[in-house]
């Protein structure tokens, strides 16, 4: 099974992160983090009824620690792109995910972002997969603690599939680096380098290989690595 913390970005406003803790004490999360944010409590308790203990408990942070402490982390955007230069902005339905999320075992953190703008292309960069939610209408843009709700009780609903050991973040860097090691070798110019560094992250987000799997295929990359250097 996984474990779900939430994050927040730059909020200001406390009565959206009162109603998300409201929310997390309804699916039975705990951990809250804030990033960048400057709201005042009090507001946020007023409306957090009985999830004021988890504001209470909030833990300020930045995204290095997000990194460093989770084992995905899971965007939110009401922007999906097809372009191939924005693939920052690639995205996936909340049944996608809960899909997915039936062979992952481990430490997951649901990042909102700011109330009026959303997650930066630069911060969605720093995710293993994007969600967004579908309306159905012209405007996509949810308030971030309805979004939360809607995401967690899609993610309450059962699946009966067995849990694999993924990859974990320092075989998913491993594989990357090898990759972008080849590139340079291969004389790619730098600006399809970054390209290519957006698009590996973004398919180990949404792929969840396996740590054999990933392990095979970078051992590939090694050798053809060292091939190509002798």
């Amino acid at each position: 099974m996984y474990n779900i913390s939430v994050a927040v970005v730059g909020s200001d406003f406390g009565i959206n992160v009162g109603y998300i803790s409201r929310v997390m004490k309804n699916f039975g999360l705990k951990s809250l983090y804030l990033i960048d944010s400057n709201f005042n409590i009090q507001d946020s308790l007023i409306f957090s009824s009985h999830g004021a203990d988890i504001i209470k408990k909030a833990k300020t942070t930045n995204w290095k620690i997000i990194a460093k402490n989770f084992d995905l982390i899971i965007g939110t955007s009401a922007i999906h792109s097809d372009n191939l230069n924005n693939i920052s902005r690639t995205t996936i339905s909340i049944k996608e995910l809960n899909s997915k999320l039936t062979q992952f075992s481990g430490n997951i953190c649901i990042v909102l972002g700011r109330d009026t703008t959303g997650l930066t292309n630069n911060e969605l960069r720093l995710c293993d997969l994007i969600v967004t939610i579908d309306t159905g209408t012209n405007y996509q843009t949810l308030n971030i603690s309805h979004a939360l709700s809607i995401i967690l009780y899609e993610l309450s609903i059962p699946n009966n599939v067995i849990h694999k050991q993924l990859a974990s973040n320092f075989h998913k860097e491993l594989f990357i680096t090898y990759c972008l090691k080849l590139a340079k070798e291969l004389n790619f110019p730098e600006y399809r380098i970054v390209l290519l560094d957006k698009a590996f992250k973004q398919i180990l987000g949404r792929s969840l290989p396996t740590k054999r799997e990933l392990s095979i295929i970078t051992g590939l990359i090694r050798k053809g690595l060292s091939a190509l250097i002798k």
